[in-house]
């Protein structure tokens, strides 16, 4: 017979095979009547050691165990190795299909003559079903009645016992009347059969609610209802119930179209990814200051403050690398933190902005335009085709403004860019100008998100976007950026990374050394050597 029992083995498949072998203890005498042999070795007689209210008892040694597998399990002619024979038995004990008599916490098999109770059939995993906290509490609940000396609650015990109380508050007397009836039921039985009982009882909660460091074998996965299990779960539903059947079929419907999404997804390729990975770190590596260093140098070790003026939100002219950034993407040329704040002025209402954030300077530098789109909006301006970045911008400010305000520029913007004959009038197709129609109904911050997306989509980052990099007024931003210099170092150590040797720089006029700089040359190869 061939056997396999691994970490993954079905438990449901061990109580099968269990219940077809018609386990039992037949052990072979020698020829000395007080001793037995198993497996080759010989040891004393046992039953003297087991009480006599437990002879009669499934009851056996760990030797007996292991020669039961030796037996049991070999086929063509091989009998079971000592170790596969030891992993079975602690592959059984540990999910409760028996259990050591002396230690209620450690489900190990030993290689010797410690006593071994197999558990009653009721009690085996796969016959019974997960118990839930009602029947834990219950458990519980029961030990408190009974002799404390015998039966009393561990420490961890007591902690689930008070916690199950807080949980179960609505439930408690249901819990209460059947842990009475319980004890008052154990009290019928003889005194053999209450032992047996109570070690069986408490073996199968040590199996499912160990104590605390030990770990839990027959612990439920977090997902109990997978996607293949839904529809025969539910066909098993529609066997009990005429509301079972729709029940049914509307979860294979959602089976089928989430399959069918899974086709159409669009799929990208490892080897594709990597590369497109690799291009983004090629192309923004020369503003990752980590890796390229800060020009001229970095004002945090340096203590130059010039790099903080060249990039402040408000200057008059950006740099080069600024304005090279520029041209990465349409993102990129939105998002640039620096702006000026005349060309704000201008832009926005001039002392009507003032006023408006005279409490504070901080919403005047949120509020800023990005020189980017300053420059940007200048160029559409000159081309005569300003009205899309114009609406665009709109749109951003109507989804940051107060509910207060949300109706007022929501008509501002309509008449200003979508009604008929409007001033700044926008081209957009019939189809997205329907959907706006439909959420002025109920005017909202995003009523115009479908209209701005298509601007930003089709006519700003396709269409002007392009023709502004390739402008004249691109690259005399360009010609003019400011270049600040890199500011001679002292030391030009190729192995030092760029802000030790800023860093060294510094140190001359110093004689000091940062802490970030400290670390850097105490945990170098060139130190430990």
């Amino acid at each position: 017979m061939s056997f396999q029992f691994g970490e993954r083995q079905s438990v449901r498949g061990v109580g099968l095979f269990m219940e077809q072998q018609k386990i039992s203890f037949s052990p072979r005498k020698s020829s000395q009547s007080n001793r037995r042999v198993y497996n080759g070795r010989v040891h004393s007689e046992y039953i003297h050691r087991v009480p006599a209210i437990t002879r009669k008892i499934n009851i056996a040694t760990a030797l007996e165990t292991l020669q039961l597998w030796h037996e049991r399990l070999g086929y063509q002619g091989r009998a079971v190795i000592p170790v596969e024979a030891l992993h079975i038995a602690n592959q059984l004990c540990q999910y409760g299909y028996f259990f050591p008599v002396s230690d209620s916490k450690n489900l190990l098999v030993k290689d010797d003559s410690s006593l071994y109770r197999f558990q009653t059939p009721y009690y085996w995993p796969w016959q019974h079903r997960h118990p839930d906290n009602v029947d834990y509490a219950i458990y519980l609940s029961k030990r408190t009645l009974r002799n404390k000396q015998r039966h009393g609650l561990e420490e961890y015990e007591l902690e689930a016992l008070n916690s199950l109380k807080k949980n179960l508050q609505n439930k408690w007397d249901f819990i209460s009347m059947q842990a009475e009836e319980q004890v008052r039921l154990a009290k019928e039985r003889k005194k053999g059969e209450k032992i047996v009982s109570d070690s069986q009882e408490r073996a199968y909660w040590r199996v499912y609610r160990p104590p605390p460091g030990y770990l839990n074998y027959i612990e439920p996965a977090p997902l109990t209802l997978t996607l293949k299990e839904a529809p025969h779960r539910s066909t098993q539903l529609s066997l009990s119930s005429a509301t079972g059947l729709s029940f049914s079929l509307t979860l294979l419907q959602r089976a089928v179209d989430f399959l069918r999404s899974c086709l159409v997804r669009t799929r990208v390729k490892v080897s594709q990814a990597l590369d497109n990975l690799l291009e983004h770190c090629e192309t923004y590596i020369e503003y990752d200051p980590f890796l390229t260093g800060l020009q001229p140098s970095s004002p945090w070790i340096s203590e130059d403050p010039i790099y903080w003026q060249l990039n402040s939100p408000l200057v008059d002219v950006p740099t080069e690398k600024r304005v090279k950034r520029w041209a990465l993407s349409m993102e990129e040329l939105v998002s640039d933190p620096t702006g000026r704040l005349d060309d704000t002025l201008k832009s926005t209402g001039g002392l009507a902005f003032i006023r408006m954030n005279s409490t504070s300077f901080t919403p005047v530098l949120s509020n800023l335009p990005s020189r980017g789109l300053q420059e940007f909006t200048a160029y559409l301006r000159k081309e005569y085709s300003h009205e899309n970045i114009r609406f665009w911008l709109a749109v951003n400010d109507l989804r940051r403004s107060a509910q207060s305000h949300i109706q007022r520029k929501v008509k501002d913007i309509f008449d200003e860019f979508l009604a008929p004959g409007a001033p700044c009038e926008i081209n957009i197709d019939g189809k997205t100008m329907e959907r706006v129609h439909q959420e002025l109904r109920t005017p909202s911050r995003f009523t115009f998100d479908s209209a701005a997306e298509h601007v930003y989509a089709l006519l700003l980052k396709k269409d002007c976007y392009p023709r502004f990099i390739r402008s004249e007024h691109y690259k005399g931003l360009l010609t003019a950026g400011v270049q600040p210099l890199q500011k001679k170092r002292l030391t030009q150590d190729p192995g030092q990374p760029h802000w030790a040797q800023d860093e060294n720089m510094s140190r001359g006029s110093r004689g000091r050394r940062s802490p970030l700089v400290e670390l850097y040359h105490v945990g170098s190869p060139r130190h430990l050597a």
